[in-house]
């Protein structure tokens, strides 16, 4: 059994997918351990999920106040710095941080002086998304211009270029990085994937039922303002949507005003009997309304820092069986190119309302698209095949 130290931005227990998928449950069946080092958004308590897993927790305090986050980013740092002790006790295998630079700066000194492999997975351009932060708080707009230039120089002039290996969320963010001078022999791309085992079809109603003359055309994800959702709203009106088209917003914002303004939009254009705002739901729940869903949606617009992601709602929907209309973005352009799986436009209102009245034309040929992109994902992006990919990258890195 291989251990790693890892350190990771995830708060316990809401982690992020890949690393629930990945970290969690498949790498520890090829004999890899991790020994995790994170913040609980509660009380630290041990979870069942987690019997026989290695923790370092500290609590977090509620809030959303500038002052709540600057604790909790004291707490989190100083667990990070006790943790370093664990070094003294054990020999790891090696050293993985995710998103976590100022940690991810001294263990590259500490690797530096005592050879230990360190990896670094980067799954979001946080300095290039902090340095071209615009924050309604003042406060959380200097905070983020400063640490954004001081993250991104950290970044990728000490830790990247000494960092035994680097994990990327796309192949467009491992061609940023090998930009920036990266060895790209070091650098190997992990993209967002779902767990196929979860997602039998047919899947569970969950207690969700489509009436039978109704379409649903569906967007699962974040309200947020950087999504540019209103360019998909005016896009539906422009449809000339007929009474029986449900448009389904499955999510919200952090940041409620986002939410206020979409809905705001709906009724500046009339449409509050078409767009229904579902809010946000348990992931079963919500893949129970995609299931039933006759067309889905994928926007990403035109924004650098979203170009080098990976956009897990792609991948649901293709999971799920159900036909897509996805905007101009790399990694989406790629797999609706390889899979069949739906319609690629660019992101405006017009080209939008376009696509959907053509593609609703046809419902043959949007289940045809729905079974290749089931098969691509099948193929491509089922958890258990990027874990057979991960481990065989780790067990190199570490032999």
């Amino acid at each position: 059994m291989k251990e790693f130290l890892f350190f990771t931005r995830d708060k316990y227990p809401e982690l992020r997918v890949e690393v629930t998928e990945l970290i969690l449950k498949r790498l520890p069946e090829y004999g890899f351990s991790f020994y995790w080092v994170l913040q609980s958004s509660g009380s630290p308590k041990i979870d069942e999920e987690w019997d026989g897993t290695h923790k370092s927790l500290v609590c977090a305090v509620g809030g959303r106040s500038f002052m709540s986050i600057a604790i909790n980013h004291l707490l989190d740092v100083c667990n990070d710095l006790w943790a370093l002790l664990f070094l003294r006790k054990r020999r790891y295998a090696a050293i993985l941080v995710k998103d976590k630079f100022l940690i991810a700066t001294l263990l590259t000194l500490v690797s530096m002086v005592t050879s230990r492999r360190l990896i670094f997975w980067l799954s979001f351009p946080f300095p290039e998304a902090w340095s071209t932060s615009n924050h309604n708080s003042w406060t959380f707009h200097l905070f983020n211009r400063i640490r954004g230039p001081i993250a991104r120089r950290c970044l990728y002039r000490f830790i990247l270029p000494r960092a035994t290996h680097v994990f990327a969320q796309s192949e467009k963010m491992k061609q940023d990085i090998i930009e920036q001078g990266i060895n790209p022999q070091k650098i190997t791309a992990i993209p967002m994937g779902v767990p196929m085992v979860d997602l039998k079809l047919p899947y569970p109603t969950h207690n969700v039922t489509k009436p039978d003359n109704q379409i649903w055309l569906t967007y699962l994800g974040t309200l947020s303002k950087l999504r540019r959702l209103d360019i998909l709203i005016h896009g539906i009106a422009l449809s000339n949507p007929k009474p029986n088209m449900k448009f389904l917003l499955i999510g919200d914002s952090q940041d409620i005003r986002h939410t206020r303004e979409l809905e705001s939009l709906v009724n500046e254009l009339n449409l509050q009997q078409t767009v229904i705002f579902k809010g946000f739901m348990d992931r079963p729940i919500a893949w129970s309304y995609v299931s039933q869903s006759d067309l889905c949606f994928s926007p990403y617009d035109t924004n650098p820092v979203l170009a080098s992601t990976s956009p897990t709602k792609l991948i649901e929907y293709m999971a799920l069986e159900k036909p897509v209309i996805a905007t101009e973005h790399p990694e989406q352009r790629a797999i609706i190119q390889k899979s069949g799986a739906g319609y690629l436009v660019p992101y405006e209102a017009n080209a939008l309302a376009e696509v959907i009245n053509i593609a609703l034309k046809d419902p043959e040929v949007l289940r045809s698209k729905g079974k290749q992109g089931r098969a691509w994902v099948t193929k491509n992006r089922d958890y258990s095949t990027i874990a057979d990919d991960l481990a065989i990258c780790l067990q190199r890195i570490v032999s």
